[in-house]
C-alpha cells in the first residue's frame, strides 16, 4: 500500500459507490393531500424494489396507512400518477401489481371494488354517493379504450361509464352537491399541453382550439375554477358561461405539462377562498383569492 496516488484516464478507476447504493439512499415524496385531521402523501421506496407507499400523518403520529403488501402506483396513460384520493374519511387507491382499486373507509381494512382484469383506474375524486376515475380498458385488441367511470362503494364491479368518446381523459371533478362533472378531454395526435377542452357534464364549454386547460376545480359555493394558457401563460380562469373570465392575468405559470396524472395546483377552501400555487421568475409562490374577487 503506498500514499502515492494513483493516476488513471477519466472513466478507467473503480469507485466504491455503485448508482445502485446511490439511487437506493433516496426516497421520493409526492402527492401531498389532506382529509379532515389526516395528511397524506406517497413515498417511492428503491430498497423495496420502489414499492410506493402510503403514509399518513395525524394527531401527532406518522405512519403507513396501509397494510405492507400494496404498491400505490398507476399504470393509466403509461405515465401513470393520481393513484389515490383521500376524502369524507375514506381512501380508494390503485394497487400497481394488477391494477384494482381498492377502498378504505374510516380507517376500517382496504376492500376490493374493481375486478381482477385488464383494466387500469386512476385521478379519483369522491361523490356524495360513490368515486369517480379515469379507466384505461386494454381487453380489446386495439388501441386502450378511455373513459371516466362511477364506481359504486357498495359492490365490486368495473365501473359506469358516465364519460366517453375521446381518446384521452383526466381530471373527473364532481360539483359539490355531486348533480355536475367536469372533467378534461383530448384526441390524438395532440397531447394535453397542445390542446384539450373543458368538459361539464359530457358537454364541451372551454378549449377546442390550440389551447390547453387543466386541473378544473369546484369552489364550495359550485364555482368552477381551471388552469388555461390561451394566453401563452397557464393563467386561473372562473367559468362564467361565456368562454371563462381569468381571475389573474399574469406572465406566470399557474401549472405545468401535464405529464402524469393528478397534479393539483389550486384548490379551494371551505370559506371558498381558493389557493394557488405558481412560478414566476423561478420562484414558486402561493396566494389566497378571496372568495369576492374569484
Amino acid at each position: 500500500m503506498t500514499d502515492t496516488p494513483a493516476v488513471k484516464p477519466y472513466g478507467s478507476w473503480v469507485s466504491p459507490l455503485s448508482a445502485r447504493r446511490i439511487a437506493e439512499a433516496g426516497v421520493g415524496l409526492s402527492f401531498v393531500r389532506a382529509d379532515g385531521e389526516s395528511l397524506y402523501w406517497l413515498e417511492s421506496r428503491p430498497r423495496e424494489k420502489g414499492r410506493s407507499v402510503l403514509m399518513r400523518y395525524r394527531r401527532g403520529e406518522v405512519r403507513e396507512a396501509l397494510p405492507a403488501h400494496f404498491d400505490v402506483r398507476s399504470r393509466v396513460h403509461e405515465y401513470g400518477g393520481g393513484a389515490y384520493a383521500a376524502g369524507r374519511g375514506s381512501i380508494v387507491f390503485s394497487h400497481f401489481p394488477d391494477g384494482t382499486v381498492w377502498l378504505v373507509e374510516a380507517d376500517g381494512e382496504p376492500r376490493r371494488i374493481t375486478p381482477k382484469a385488464a383494466l387500469r383506474y386512476a385521478d379519483f375524486a369522491f361523490a356524495p354517493d360513490g368515486i369517480y376515475a379515469v379507466r384505461e380498458d386494454h381487453r380489446g385488441p386495439g388501441e386502450p379504450v378511455n373513459s371516466v367511470v362511477f364506481l359504486d362503494p357498495a359492490r365490486t364491479g368495473e365501473g359506469e361509464p358516465v364519460c366517453s368518446g375521446r381518446d384521452f381523459y383526466a381530471y373527473p371533478r364532481p360539483g359539490p352537491d355531486g348533480r355536475s362533472l367536469a372533467c378534461i378531454a383530448w384526441d390524438h395526435p395532440d397531447m394535453p399541453w397542445d390542446r384539450t377542452e373543458l368538459l361539464l357534464d359530457g358537454e364541451a364549454i372551454a378549449g377546442g382550439r390550440e389551447e390547453s386547460l387543466l386541473q378544473p376545480t369546484w369552489s364550495a359555493d359550485g364555482r368552477l375554477h381551471y388552469i388555461s394558457d390561451r394566453s401563452g401563460w397557464w393563467n386561473l380562469y372562473v367559468h362564467d358561461g361565456e368562454g371563462g373570465r381569468p381571475l389573474k392575468p399574469a406572465a406566470a405559470e399557474f401549472a405545468g405539462p401535464l405529464w402524469g396524472l393528478g397534479a393539483q395546483n389550486i384548490r379551494s377552501l371551505h370559506d371558498r377562498d381558493l389557493i394557488a400555487r405558481y412560478e414566476n421568475n423561478a420562484t414558486v409562490q402561493l396566494e389566497r383569492h378571496p372568495a369576492g374577487a374569484c
